[in-house]
């Protein structure tokens, strides 16, 4: 009876043990993932004029290789992600550099991409052999990891610095021909300056900058 009772209270021990362990771990790889967002944020953002798959894919994507790295198993690096993704996006916007709407929108989209990054670092702890392995495996994560991304935002800075063109077009039906709709509007003077380019099918008629005298019509 005693030896059961001392085999029980060491089994609740052992996991009480356990389960500071995984909030040890929890909490290293949030904080881990908290950092690296917002490194990876101002990082991106420097010198360029717009975000692309630096910040919404490579950045969310090693953070969740991170965490998924340290955490060690698939639920506790899930629980770990989120924190992290959260916990980055609500100091953006509390520093005011990203609106609760743009963090709102892109929240589903970062969110699958560091929980990828999450389970590729779990497998990778699960195929690392512990000691002198894993060791040489964090060394060329933290070399490697940032070789990469700076080289990808070398590559994406032309193209985020690219102008857009937008073109805006518009269009009034008229029911007449061409000649004599313009030819009311002046006669009415609907304003002094009138844009023929609004009339549907026209692109070249000169604009009427004065009102012209009535007689001559």
């Amino acid at each position: 009876m005693n030896f059961e009772l001392a085999c029980r209270i060491a089994g609740q021990e052992v996991g009480l043990e356990d389960r500071k362990l995984r909030y040890k771990r929890i909490a290293a790889g949030s904080l881990m993932g908290i950092v690296i967002g917002l490194v990876g944020f101002f990082f991106a953002q420097y010198g360029t004029k717009g975000m692309g798959a630096l910040i919404f894919c490579l950045f969310p994507m090693t953070a969740g290789f991170a965490i998924g790295f340290v955490t060690r198993g698939a639920k506790a690096a899930g629980v770990s992600a989120l924190i992290a993704l959260l916990g980055s996006l609500l100091l953006l916007i509390a520093a005011g550099k990203e609106g609760p709407l743009c963090a709102l929108m892109a929240f589903v989209f970062l969110a699958v991409t560091i929980g990828l990054g999450a389970l590729l670092g779990v497998a990778a702890r699960t195929m690392v052999k512990p000691g002198r392995s894993q060791n040489t495996t964090v060394g060329m994560f933290i070399l490697v990891a940032p070789a990469l991304l700076f080289f990808a935002k070398q590559l994406e800075k032309p193209l985020l610095d690219r102008a857009r063109v937008e073109t805006v077009v518009n269009t009034i039906w008229v029911p007449d021909t061409i000649e004599h709709t313009f030819r009311q509007r002046l006669h009415r003077g609907d304003g002094y300056r009138v844009e023929a380019s609004l009339l549907h099918g026209t692109s070249h008629r000169p604009h009427a900058h004065a009102r012209p005298p009535l007689a001559g019509l």
